[in-house]
């Protein structure tokens, strides 16, 4: 019996997280502090903010922590104040421990900034309450050392989001700390977590030995290699993943000859790990280490990894190498064209999101991959077979990436080869069912416009430009308006037949607002470009027949159209086509109606002459505000009528 209870309590301590001890209150390194009443006050003000139940009071104590050890100075805030922090919140809550080392991170040239609107509202700020950096306030670098025992609990939490940051400000404090007890004391501390019996704690000194490697003295370097080589072999995933993440951020910090020994060895060995989040932690470093070695070792050794990666069973891992793959286009220079079938293999992956990666940087690996100094035919015969089947791929994710990057592609063929083979793609994408799709295309369309001309474009696509003119979706109705002053700049008057201009007409009427307001800005601009002779035959007559239309939406496009057409027509045309106009819908049915009237005229007035506003518009305006009955009509038929005066 005895046996099987001591088993069972073995077993329990070894699956329990770790308990964060408090470290032995420090050794005094003088004579007892004798502390006044006001510092004394302080202090124990500050304990019982810290010791209290309430999280709030808690955090308010640890925003206290600086100011407390400006007030009771260096001496008080070695002994006193850094164990009494150490006792009271090793162990606290997770918002707590990041409040903490948030007031631990505060760096000598950014502690004075912390608080400063804080300080703003103090009535009684002075240089003593002005809060410090935990350098400054144990008394300077010399004592860094003495905050090493609580950081070594906080990279030891047991939340992940504390070990992180605690990582980050140990980094931090370590790059402050004199180079005697870096050697020694951090380093110390750095082996005893590297040994610890619980995964997170080992898990952390793998990112611990990457953020300080800078600030080891040389002698001691080899043994932090040697840490980190050990945890990519730790049994639990967690800690190789960090060891991974680890091998990535030393790339930049050790020399190629360095580099080459045993993490790339270890490297390569957890691109085949059983635990898909190694894996894919290890496609991302092993792309960072590719750019630091000699170049040519670069393709021989990101080739066989590449070739596994694509091959992966976890999408997550594909997508990693997918995400990043123009990174190993440029880093393998000449041998590229060796990586070329990994990325076809991700282009036509079964996974969307790996596909959709890959599509996202379909043009510049086209171009790094298949693009040699003499020829680009590759595109042609290896590139566009593979893509052109993502047109119809059955997610609308891949769809809408392939439609966003597809025409990027004619900036690197002939105008032959981009009628002949991109053209039919983008008419495909551009009668897709999802909205998102053909907007995409419609807005990266320049570089087709570039290879092929306008004119020899809108031969192939115009039908389908029609086409979409009455698409269900009005943004994509939309997309289309803002195309056609593109049209018009470029291909001129004799474009615009009557059928066009009727095509664009027909916006006016459009049943979503977006699009009428948006079409009578397009008839403005197209005014600019085509000319008077225009608005006056295919505009006005349009323009002038909806103001009898049964819709009242039709009948205020009329005058939204006439109040952003005047300024593009002489002033004849205002007051001889436009100005009877609106006078006969001064009376309409819908008050609405008569507001917009009113308005209208209003923007119409300076270019009338003087005695046609007094013989006709003013009399006839002053007769309807007596009229009216509706509150909002006479506010804007009064601001009309006082601007005639």
């Amino acid at each position: 019996g005895h046996i099987w209870t001591a088993m069972a309590a073995a077993a329990a301590a070894a699956a329990a997280p770790p308990v964060m001890v408090a470290p032995p209150p420090l050794a005094p390194t003088g004579p007892a502090l004798m502390l006044g009443e006001t510092e004394q006050q302080a202090l124990d003000d500050l304990r019982d903010e810290l010791a209290a139940k309430d999280v709030a009071a808690r955090l308010r104590g640890v925003r206290h922590v600086r100011r407390t050890g400006a007030r009771v100075g260096a001496a008080a805030s070695r002994e006193l104040l850094l164990p009494l922090v150490t006792a009271e919140l090793l162990e606290g809550e997770e918002d707590v421990l990041l409040a903490l080392l948030d007031e631990l991170a505060a760096t000598p040239d950014a502690a004075a900034a912390d608080d400063d609107a804080e300080h703003a509202r103090k009535q009684d700020d002075n240089e003593d309450d002005k809060p410090k950096s935990f350098m400054e306030l144990l008394g300077g670098a010399q004592y860094l050392h003495l905050l090493m025992p609580l950081l070594e609990g906080l990279v030891c939490a047991e939340d992940t989001a504390v070990r992180s940051k605690a990582v980050e400000v140990f980094a931090m404090i370590v790059d402050y700390m004199p180079e005697s007890d870096v050697a020694t004391q951090f380093v110390e501390v750095l082996n005893r977590i590297a040994g610890h019996p619980w995964f997170t704690c080992r898990a952390s000194a793998a990112m611990l030995c990457a953020a300080t490697y800078h600030r080891l003295p040389q002698q001691i370097k080899g043994s932090t290699l040697a840490n980190v080589s050990r945890l990519c072999q730790d049994a639990h995933h967690i800690v190789r993943t960090a060891a991974v993440v680890a091998i990535g951020k030393l790339a930049g910090q050790v020399d190629a000859t360095t580099l080459q020994a045993d993490p790339l060895k270890f490297l390569q060995l957890l691109s085949r790990d059983q635990d898909p989040e190694v894996r894919q932690q290890a496609a991302e470093s092993c792309i960072i280490v590719c750019g630091k070695l000699p170049t040519p070792m670069r393709g021989n050794f990101i080739l066989p990894l590449a070739q596994g990666f694509a091959a992966d069973p976890n999408w997550r891992v594909r997508m990693a190498l997918a995400e990043r793959f123009t990174s190993i286009c440029e880093m393998v220079g000449s041998s590229a064209a060796s990586v070329a079938p990994v990325y076809l293999q991700l282009l036509c992956d079964t996974e969307a999101q790996v596909a959709t990666a890959a599509v996202f940087h379909m043009c510049e690996c086209a171009r790094l991959l298949f693009c040699s100094e003499s020829s680009h035919t590759d595109i042609v015969a290896k590139l566009i077979p593979s893509v052109a089947r993502l047109s119809v791929h059955p997610s609308t994710h891949v769809r809408a990436a392939f439609a966003a990057s597809i025409t990027g592609l004619a900036s690197l063929l002939d105008p032959k080869e981009t009628e002949e083979f991109l053209v039919p793609v983008i008419l495909i994408l551009l009668r897709d069912a999802c909205p998102e799709v053909k907007l995409n295309v419609m807005n990266t369309m320049n570089p087709v416009n570039q290879s092929l001309g306008l004119e020899r474009l809108c031969q192939s696509v115009l039908p389908t430009l029609f086409h979409l003119a009455e698409d269900r979706q009005w943004r994509v109705r939309l997309a289309v308006l803002d195309y056609i002053p593109f049209i018009a700049t470029h291909l001129g008057t004799s474009f615009f037949d009557e059928s066009m201009s009727a095509f664009v007409l027909s916006w006016l009427c459009d049943s979503v607002s977006s699009v009428r307001e948006h079409s009578v800005v397009v008839l403005r601009q197209l005014g600019e470009v085509l000319g008077q002779d225009w608005i006056h035959q295919q505009v006005i007559p349009h323009v002038l027949s909806l103001h009898t239309h049964p819709n009242y939406q039709r009948r205020i496009a009329s005058l939204t159209a006439i109040t952003a057409l005047a300024p593009a027509v002489n002033p004849e045309v205002v007051g001889n086509s436009f100005l009877p106009l609106v006078l006969r819908m001064v009376k309409d049915r819908v008050p609405n109606v008569r507001m917009v009237v009113a308005e209208t005229l209003h923007t119409l007035l300076p270019y009338l002459k003087a005695e046609v506003i007094t013989a006709r518009v003013r009399p006839l305006l002053a007769k309807v505000n007596t009229e009216e009955t509706d509150s909002d009509v006479k506010h804007y038929l009064a601001q009309t009528l006082s601007a005639c005066a």
